[in-house]
Protein backbone atom coordinates (compact mmCIF):
# COMPACT_ATOMS: atom_id res chain seq x y z
CA UNK A 1 0.00 0.00 0.00
CA UNK A 2 2.50 2.37 0.74
CA UNK A 3 4.29 1.82 -2.93
CA UNK A 4 0.74 2.79 -3.87
CA UNK A 5 0.45 5.73 -2.29
CA UNK A 6 4.20 6.67 -3.40
CA UNK A 7 2.89 6.19 -6.96
CA UNK A 8 -0.16 8.30 -6.81
CA UNK A 9 1.80 11.38 -5.28
CA UNK A 10 4.58 11.51 -7.29
CA UNK A 11 2.22 10.76 -10.63
CA UNK A 12 -0.22 13.72 -9.73
CA UNK A 13 2.48 16.05 -8.85
CA UNK A 14 3.91 15.47 -12.27
CA UNK A 15 0.89 16.40 -13.35
CA UNK A 16 1.52 19.49 -11.97
CA UNK A 17 4.45 20.30 -13.31
CA UNK A 18 3.05 19.60 -16.60
CA UNK A 19 0.16 22.03 -15.97
CA UNK A 20 2.40 24.75 -15.28
CA UNK A 21 4.57 24.10 -18.36
CA UNK A 22 1.46 24.37 -20.53
CA UNK A 23 1.04 27.64 -19.53
CA UNK A 24 1.91 30.03 -22.75
CA UNK A 25 2.75 33.27 -21.07
CA UNK A 26 4.14 33.69 -17.42
CA UNK A 27 1.41 36.36 -16.77
CA UNK A 28 -1.35 33.51 -16.80
CA UNK A 29 0.49 32.53 -13.77
CA UNK A 30 -0.76 34.45 -11.64
CA UNK A 31 -3.78 35.87 -12.95
CA UNK A 32 -6.61 35.48 -10.74
CA UNK A 33 -10.02 34.89 -13.40
CA UNK A 34 -13.21 35.77 -12.56
CA UNK A 35 -15.24 34.40 -9.77
CA UNK A 36 -11.74 32.31 -9.05
CA UNK A 37 -10.30 32.83 -5.25
CA UNK A 38 -6.77 31.63 -6.68
CA UNK A 39 -4.06 31.83 -9.44
CA UNK A 40 -2.17 28.65 -10.63
CA UNK A 41 1.04 29.78 -8.98
CA UNK A 42 -0.74 30.34 -5.41
CA UNK A 43 -2.54 26.93 -5.89
CA UNK A 44 0.66 25.04 -6.64
CA UNK A 45 2.64 27.08 -3.97
CA UNK A 46 -0.87 25.75 -1.32
CA UNK A 47 -0.42 21.72 -2.73
CA UNK A 48 3.19 21.94 -1.97
CA UNK A 49 3.23 23.73 1.45
CA UNK A 50 0.11 21.65 2.62
CA UNK A 51 2.38 18.29 1.35
CA UNK A 52 5.48 19.61 3.05
CA UNK A 53 3.85 20.02 6.20
CA UNK A 54 1.70 17.11 6.77
CA UNK A 55 3.92 14.68 4.52
CA UNK A 56 7.60 16.21 4.58
CA UNK A 57 6.88 17.61 8.36
CA UNK A 58 4.68 15.65 10.34
CA UNK A 59 6.15 12.41 9.35
CA UNK A 60 9.27 12.49 7.37
CA UNK A 61 10.65 15.29 10.13
CA UNK A 62 11.76 17.27 6.91
CA UNK A 63 11.42 19.93 9.88
CA UNK A 64 9.71 22.20 6.92
CA UNK A 65 7.91 25.25 8.64
CA UNK A 66 4.84 26.14 6.84
CA UNK A 67 3.48 29.54 5.78
CA UNK A 68 -0.23 28.51 4.74
CA UNK A 69 -0.81 33.14 4.39
CA UNK A 70 2.02 32.91 2.18
CA UNK A 71 0.55 30.10 -0.24
CA UNK A 72 -2.12 32.47 -0.96
CA UNK A 73 -0.51 36.04 -0.98
CA UNK A 74 2.84 35.48 -2.73
CA UNK A 75 3.09 35.94 -6.27
CA UNK A 76 6.24 36.05 -8.48
CA UNK A 77 8.07 33.05 -8.88
CA UNK A 78 8.97 31.75 -12.29
CA UNK A 79 7.20 28.55 -13.92
CA UNK A 80 11.27 27.00 -13.12
CA UNK A 81 10.94 28.38 -9.53
CA UNK A 82 7.89 26.40 -9.20
CA UNK A 83 8.64 23.33 -11.20
CA UNK A 84 12.02 23.43 -8.79
CA UNK A 85 9.37 23.50 -5.77
CA UNK A 86 7.54 20.75 -6.88
CA UNK A 87 10.45 18.27 -7.14
CA UNK A 88 10.85 19.32 -3.62
CA UNK A 89 7.63 18.16 -2.30
CA UNK A 90 8.20 14.75 -4.70
CA UNK A 91 11.74 14.08 -3.10
CA UNK A 92 9.90 15.07 0.76
CA UNK A 93 6.82 12.78 -0.33
CA UNK A 94 8.87 9.83 -1.68
CA UNK A 95 11.12 9.97 1.24
CA UNK A 96 8.29 10.39 4.50
CA UNK A 97 6.32 7.74 2.80
CA UNK A 98 9.11 4.94 2.60
CA UNK A 99 10.39 5.99 5.98
CA UNK A 100 6.68 4.19 7.43
CA UNK A 101 6.27 0.66 7.93
CA UNK A 102 2.87 -1.12 6.81
CA UNK A 103 1.64 -1.39 9.94
CA UNK A 104 2.34 2.61 10.47
CA UNK A 105 -0.99 2.88 8.24
CA UNK A 106 -3.20 2.26 11.13
CA UNK A 107 -1.56 4.03 14.03
CA UNK A 108 -2.91 7.42 14.58
CA UNK A 109 -1.55 10.38 12.63
CA UNK A 110 0.04 12.89 15.06
CA UNK A 111 -2.25 15.39 13.61
CA UNK A 112 -5.70 16.64 13.50
CA UNK A 113 -7.04 17.63 9.63
CA UNK A 114 -9.96 19.54 9.54
CA UNK A 115 -10.93 19.04 12.96
CA UNK A 116 -10.53 15.08 12.59
CA UNK A 117 -8.16 12.68 13.99
CA UNK A 118 -6.85 10.05 11.43
CA UNK A 119 -4.67 6.82 10.91
CA UNK A 120 -2.19 7.47 8.65
CA UNK A 121 -3.73 5.66 5.78
CA UNK A 122 -7.04 8.23 5.95
CA UNK A 123 -4.48 11.18 6.50
CA UNK A 124 -2.72 10.02 3.21
CA UNK A 125 -5.74 9.44 1.26
CA UNK A 126 -7.11 12.50 2.29
CA UNK A 127 -4.45 14.42 1.58
CA UNK A 128 -4.35 12.47 -2.13
CA UNK A 129 -8.02 13.98 -2.53
CA UNK A 130 -6.98 17.88 -1.46
CA UNK A 131 -3.95 17.50 -3.79
CA UNK A 132 -6.00 15.75 -6.76
CA UNK A 133 -8.76 18.90 -6.22
CA UNK A 134 -6.77 21.81 -6.93
CA UNK A 135 -4.80 19.83 -9.40
CA UNK A 136 -8.35 20.16 -11.12
CA UNK A 137 -8.81 23.73 -10.40
CA UNK A 138 -5.52 24.34 -11.83
CA UNK A 139 -6.28 22.41 -14.94
CA UNK A 140 -9.66 24.35 -15.59
CA UNK A 141 -7.85 27.79 -14.98
CA UNK A 142 -5.03 26.51 -17.37
CA UNK A 143 -7.81 25.24 -20.06
CA UNK A 144 -9.30 28.87 -20.18
CA UNK A 145 -6.10 30.91 -19.79
CA UNK A 146 -4.68 29.30 -22.90
CA UNK A 147 -7.89 28.92 -24.45
CA UNK A 148 -8.53 25.05 -24.45
CA UNK A 149 -11.92 25.00 -22.81
CA UNK A 150 -12.71 22.15 -25.27
CA UNK A 151 -9.55 19.88 -23.96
Amino acid sequence: MLLFYNKLYLKELETLGSELLQLKHSNELWKVLPGITNSIGNLTMHICGNLRHFIGSAIGNTGYIRDREKEFTGSGLTVDELLELIHITKDEVQKSIDGLAPGDLTKTYPLEIGGFKMDYSETLSFLLAHLTYHLGQINYCRRILTSEVNS
